[in-house]
């Protein structure tokens, strides 16, 4: 399923809230609520306790057209997220349609403190998008174990207002997650961005990778070629989300 694929659900409801975090401009977190007008009908395809969980009292239920193309993104950006972070890079590649030459950067190994993360140039959304892997290795998984919180100042811009100085404490194992891909990224995005200069980056993450991406956005935001980087974290859990979503695509 491509982004263009519009009217596979448009004569759906989707009976699932997606939850997810945007970094964009003024970095705030959207929490998205897409439900069957009657809850109680669709209670028994939720696994476990999925409704109970994503229909919480603060969701909005959210209709129409533009919504459904929303998610519709989001699922495409949810899927290789977890093919990357599941299988084998090759069939990562084949869903998402990238050919050798649209790979940037591919490190597939985590280490302490250096987890796995892919970049790719995606023709079809004309983005830059950085992949980061949750935790599955015991490395990955000590990175997030090393929970001392450190300093974490960045800059944030202002419009007309040049830019501020935020100081702030951090996860000690995400931020240096984070500034280790900024440094290996960096000098690669700016590249890109010099040669597809109408590219936008996303950084995309799932678990430990959605707080090291949410992170790495401010960094690489505080660099000017890189301004247009904005984030989507996809929390613990979203995997049983998904399988709810791909059910009701195909039936």
């Amino acid at each position: 399923m491509g982004v263009g694929d519009h009217d596979i659900i448009n004569d759906q409801q989707i009976n699932v809230a997606a939850t997810f975090a945007t970094v964009g401009k003024s970095m705030e977190v959207s929490r998205v609520s897409v439900a069957l007008e009657d809850p109680i009908e669709a209670a028994p395809l939720f696994p476990g306790n999925l409704q109970h969980e994503y229909r919480s009292g603060n969701c909005v239920p959210l209709e129409g057209h533009a919504v459904r193309q929303e998610l519709i993104v989001l699922l495409r950006y949810l899927r290789l997220c977890m093919f990357f972070s599941k299988e084998h890079y090759e069939v990562f590649l084949e869903f998402g349609g990238y050919e050798q030459n649209d790979i940037l950067i591919r490190k597939s190994k985590a280490k302490l403190m250096k987890p796995a993360f892919t970049v790719v140039r995606d023709e079809s959304t004309r983005c830059f998008l950085l992949f980061i892997r949750g935790a599955i290795s015991v490395k990955d998984r000590l990175t997030a174990a090393t929970a001392t919180e450190v300093p974490f100042h960045h800059a944030v811009s202002q419009e007309g207002r040049g830019s501020c100085i935020v100081v702030g404490h951090a996860h000690c194992g995400m931020v240096a997650a984070a500034r280790w891909v900024a440094d290996q990224a960096i000098p690669c995005l700016s590249r890109a961005v010099e040669r597809f200069p109408d590219y936008k980056i996303k950084i995309i993450g799932h678990s430990m990778g959605a707080a090291i991406a949410a992170i790495l956005t401010y960094i690489l935001r505080e660099n000017k070629k890189l301004s247009s980087a904005s984030c989507i974290a996809f929390g613990p859990g979203i995997e049983r989300v998904y399988v709810t979503m791909m059910h009701h695509l195909h039936c």
